[in-house]
């Protein structure tokens, strides 16, 4: 059979080493009377391990040998200095490779925070003890985050156990229960109001600081953090368009400017075939070397600033210009199929929390108006009634 009980302990009479019987014990084969007491070694296949009780050592063996006769046996269960199943190690080695395939900054410090948690929770783990009810245990104790939270942290190890599983077959993917995100609504406001704040912005903010957010109010197909990381090179005036790198999506797209705005681009100096930031510091700014970059939250800042001046509190950047800018143009007759293609949403159901439904359409249903009764004769009428 393979493998074996051993023992550094020798027959005090005659010198020789102790065998294991098989049943109870190991003994000297010429003095059965002298057993050993202690230090009991089990040896099988390269794996060594010591035990204090016969009993114990017995057991372990017996348990290897099962494994091997049901084809489960792997040795790299047992290895415990190296431990190459620990889920600790191996999350340390997919963040490795996920920095080396030059993953987005932003979407590499999420994917680290997600693992560095479950770190925490399961640190030096064989990753094959982690089941799904292992996994749901985990998510009850990420009750402090939001559904949408909660969502991302699965997504992350889902991505991590697909990376493990495909690079060992004895692996398993394990079942990941289904998170229901809720998703929230930000508050918006009228055109009006948004070209209010911008003008406050125009007037006491750098001059690129408010270029940046009239851009995020016109062109809602892009995001705060990817007009942020835009350089010198990515702006092409020649053909009236920004290539962005970095995308959510992961997929490089452009932006295709409107001639006001490339008018506007023209009066700022020109730079030739420079990586430099775009957005970036002039001098004069405390605490802060000229030349670096805007901060991810340097836009926001300044918008919430300016909002408060017109005594305005509860309206984030983000609400104030994509959200609002596309619920305007949905009032201005475009279809909801044209605004999900112009702002490169995937989802309709992301894209819903963005378009939501005219209130003057909701208000013709209120009102019991028919579809033959033109929105034009009702938005009349109401008109006339708050003239009155």
């Amino acid at each position: 059979m393979r493998g074996g009980i051993y023992t550094r302990e020798k027959c005090p009479v005659c010198g020789r080493n102790y065998k294991d019987n098989g049943r109870n014990g190991l003994q000297c084969p010429n003095h059965p009377k002298h057993w050993a007491a202690r230090n009991f070694q089990v040896r099988f296949l390269g794996i060594h391990r010591e035990f204090r009780l016969y009993e114990k050592a017995s057991r372990f063996l017996n348990g290897l040998r099962y494994e091997v006769d049901a084809d489960k046996f792997d040795e790299r269960d047992y290895q415990e200095k190296k431990q190459p199943l620990a889920f600790e190690n191996l999350a340390d080695t997919w963040l490795k490779i996920k920095y080396q395939d030059g993953i987005k900054k932003s979407s590499l410090k999420n994917v680290k925070c997600h693992i560095h948690r479950a770190v925490d929770y399961w640190g030096a783990q064989n990753i094959k003890a982690i089941s799904a009810f292992e996994i749901q245990a985990y998510i009850l104790t990420l009750s402090d985050l939001s559904s949408k939270s909660q969502h991302n942290h699965m997504s992350t190890l889902r991505q991590f156990w697909r990376w493990v599983t495909s690079m060992d077959d004895m692996l398993d993917m394990p079942k990941f229960p289904h998170i229901r995100v809720k998703l929230g609504w930000r508050k918006t406001i009228s055109k009006d109001l948004q070209q209010e704040i911008l003008s406050e912005i125009k007037n006491i903010a750098p001059y690129k600081t408010w270029l940046g957010v009239k851009f995020l109010a016109t062109y809602f197909n892009v995001r705060p953090g990817e007009l942020l990381a835009i350089t010198e090179n990515d702006i092409e005036l020649d053909m009236e368009r920004i290539w962005i790198r970095e995308t959510k999506e992961g997929e490089a797209k452009y932006l295709y400017l409107l001639e006001e705005d490339v008018a506007l681009l023209r009066k700022l100096p020109a730079v030739i075939n420079s990586k430099i930031p775009f957005f970036r510091h002039g001098g004069g700014v405390s605490g802060v070397q000229k030349g670096a970059a805007y901060g991810e939250k340097y836009l926001y800042k300044w918008w919430k600033r300016a909002a408060s001046n017109l005594g305005i509190h509860d309206v984030d950047l983000y609400g104030g210009t994509r959200h609002s800018t596309v619920q305007h143009l949905r009032d201005e007759g475009f279809s909801p199929e044209e605004l999900r293609m112009a702002s490169g949403h995937t989802t309709s159901r992301s894209f819903t929390r963005y378009f939501g439904r005219s209130p003057d359409y909701l208000r013709r249903i209120y009102a019991g108006k028919t579809r033959n009764k033109s929105v034009t004769d009702f938005d009349a009428a109401r008109k006339r009634n708050t003239l009155k």
